[in-house]
């Protein structure tokens, strides 16, 4: 049997973030010089920030009303 402690070393620890509708370059930190974005500027300085994807699906559907 494994050790708990253990299995929380070998593991990462992953918490993604994801605003909608929102490019990378409007936040300050990623290049943008005319946003304050401070919270997030926080969060990309102590992590990492994915300037690179692809989207399947860019076109959001809403529900229809009944």
């Amino acid at each position: 049997m494994s050790d708990s402690r253990d299995d929380q070393k070998k593991k990462p620890n992953i918490v993604w973030f994801c605003t909608d509708q929102q490019r990378f370059d409007t936040i300050a930190s990623l290049g943008n010089p005319h946003i304050r974005t401070p919270a997030i500027d926080r969060l990309v300085r102590g992590g990492v920030a994915f300037t690179r994807h692809y989207v399947n699906g860019g076109v959001k559907s809403g529900h229809a009303a009944a």
